[in-house]
Order: C-alpha cells, then sequence, then structure tokens
C-alpha cells in the first residue's frame, strides 16, 4: 500500500504539473513560479505537491491501492506522452517559422540594409513566432557582441535554412556581397520543404486511423451488431 501511495503521489503530481502549468521556457520572467520543490529529477510548485497527496490520499482510500496505482501508471504514461507531443510540436512550430524569418531577412537585405541591421529588424517584428534564436541574435549585435556569436545563434536554427541564413549574413556583413537574391531562393526552398512535411504527414494520416478504427470502431461493431446474433442463435440451439 505505502509502494501504491508513493507512486500515486508522484504521478497525480507530474499529471498536475503537466496539465496546469505552461512550459517554463514560453512563461514571461515575471511570471514564473518560485515557490518549488523538487523531488528526484523533477521540479514541482508546492501547490501541486499538496494538491497530489489529497488525490492520492483520497484515491487510496475511495478506489483501494491496487486501482491507484493502476491509475498512477496511466497518469506517468499520459505525462509521458504528453511531454513528447511538447517536444514535437515545439520543433515542428519552429520549422514552420522559418521560411517567414528567411524571407523578412530577404525583404530587409532587399531595401539597403546591412546584415547587423537585417537581424536587428526582423528580430522587432518576429515576436510572435517561436524563432528564439534570431531575437538572440539580435540581444548579442546590441550588446556589442561580435557579429560572428550572432550568426552562431542563428546556426541554432532549424537546418537547413538556419545555418545557410547564418552563411549568407556572414558573407554579407565581410565581403559587402550582395545576398538578398540567395536569401529568396533560400526562402523558397524552405517554403517547399514545409510543403513536403506537410504532404507527408497527410500521408500519414490514413495510417494513423487505423489504430482508433481498429480498437474502437471494430469492437463497437462486433458487440452491437454481432454479438447479439450469436447470443440469438445459441439461445434457439440451446
Amino acid at each position: 500500500m505505502i509502494l501504491s501511495f508513493g507512486w500515486a503521489v508522484l504521478a497525480v503530481a507530474l499529471f498536475a504539473s503537466s496539465a496546469s502549468t505552461p512550459p517554463v521556457r514560453s512563461m514571461p520572467p515575471p511570471f514564473r513560479s518560485t515557490a518549488t520543490a523538487r523531488v528526484g529529477p523533477w521540479r514541482f510548485a508546492r501547490r501541486t505537491l499538496l494538491l497530489a497527496g489529497f488525490a492520492a490520499l483520497a484515491g487510496v482510500a475511495v478506489v483501494g491501492p491496487v486501482v491507484a496505482a493502476g491509475l498512477a501508471m496511466l497518469a506517468l504514461l499520459g505525462h509521458w506522452w504528453r511531454g513528447r507531443r511538447r517536444v514535437a510540436d515545439d520543433l515542428a512550430a519552429r520549422e514552420d517559422a522559418v521560411p517567414e524569418v528567411v524571407e523578412l531577412m530577404a525583404v530587409a537585405l532587399r531595401s539597403g540594409a546591412s546584415a547587423t541591421s537585417a537581424v536587428e529588424r526582423v528580430a522587432q517584428v518576429t515576436g510572435e513566432l517561436p524563432v528564439v534564436p534570431v531575437r538572440v541574435a539580435a540581444e548579442r549585435l546590441r550588446s556589442g557582441l561580435p557579429a560572428g556569436d550572432a550568426w552562431a545563434a542563428l546556426r541554432e536554427l532549424p537546418e537547413p535554412a538556419g545555418p545557410e541564413m547564418a552563411d549568407l549574413l556572414d558573407a554579407a556583413e565581410r565581403t559587402g556581397a550582395a545576398v538578398a537574391d540567395s536569401m529568396s531562393d533560400l526562402a523558397d526552398s524552405a517554403r517547399a520543404e514545409r510543403r513536403r512535411r506537410l504532404e507527408t504527414k497527410v500521408q500519414r494520416l490514413p495510417v494513423l486511423l487505423l489504430a482508433p478504427l481498429v480498437l474502437c470502431v471494430l469492437p463497437s461493431f462486433l458487440l452491437l451488431v454481432c454479438a447479439p446474433i450469436v447470443i440469438t442463435g445459441l439461445g434457439d440451439v440451446l
């Protein structure tokens, strides 16, 4: 019972933390919670741990230790899956935003801005896009760091568009070469890559739909249609 109680506390804490608190990296600094406590490799808000304790006690008291342990395992599995989906969604959002960033960079360069000025201008208009490396690069330039440090930040954008954009800006800064057309070609390539990813997801959709079809629709059909016929036939035979 003690083991199941511990599982229940940890699982409810993980579930409540992931369900009610957005990722820390997406929260502005003034709103980050400081009332936290560490449990092993995880960090939770203290009110979350208190809620988890009460929920675990209620679960063990109401449904028993075995069912509470089972629910705890389900909560842990849900937390793990939610974390994987969050990471995948964040990566997909960054990849989808890259073409717009490259196109804005090309527009800024075509308007006569230097490479460093283009980065600062693009950083000002991409506040709603998940492209933190662009804003980091602009901050480094404003703080007086070498341009190479800013290009290193831009190389953290998803490949291949991020590193290639950084190389073009580096060439424009060092040699003064006109890279606006090359940047536009890179934006077209990034949009084509995004379209290919979307087409791949669409092609995978029928395969993903097989799971609910096999696990939900087919058993329901067997229970609602076939089972009454079989039971009626057995009743007539017996």
